[in-house]
């Protein structure tokens, strides 16, 4: 995943979260994005010659058959806003939830990913300073250096950890 392409796309794109609405007297569906009230389109369906431009998804049956049904038989009263369920609903499907909900959890995913580098780069780095540290240090010198390291990942993960190992003495003829 190219990550600053990613996040050069979540920063050009409309303010989050985005949500589906219905607009059954306007024979309208919108993907908005902002608060609302104070919302943005961020897609919109419009005519093109004589035909509709409404989205279609998939209605899947128990028997396994499955067909295209129009965005506004997916439609849902918006929980607060039930009074205006005569002309405004949202649309509640997975496919349509999933391209809503993209614009709030793909920033979220590219930020813990490189949290997860830069921890990552941390742990490595003290990896390589135990090794650099150990080469020539008995084996309980070594055990205690990973304690110190597996330590210093707990703190950095924010956690505060116990950390006991018991090390095992060599039997007699190993």
């Amino acid at each position: 995943m190219d990550l600053e392409k990613t996040k050069k796309l979540c920063a050009e794109a409309t303010a989050g979260p985005w949500r589906w609405e219905v607009r059954r007297n306007q024979h309208a569906v919108s993907l908005c994005g902002g608060t609302p009230r104070f919302d943005w389109s961020v897609m919109e369906f419009v005519r093109w010659g004589m035909g509709g431009a409404a989205p279609r998804f998939i209605r899947a049956f128990p028997d396994g058959l499955k067909i295209l049904e129009r965005a506004d038989f997916f439609a849902v009263p918006i929980e607060g806003r039930e009074h205006h369920a005569h002309w405004l609903q949202a649309l509640s499907h997975p496919d349509a939830n999933f391209i809503a909900e993209a614009r709030t959890a793909l920033p979220e995913a590219v930020a813990r990913i490189e949290e997860l580098e830069r921890e990552n780069a941390t742990l490595l780095e003290a990896i390589e300073k135990i090794v650099r540290s150990t080469s020539d240090t008995p084996r309980e010198s070594v055990v205690g250096a990973a304690v110190l390291a597996a330590a210093r990942v707990a703190e950095l993960r924010g956690m505060t950890a116990a950390v006991a190992i018991t090390v095992s003495q060599p039997e007699d003829g190993e």
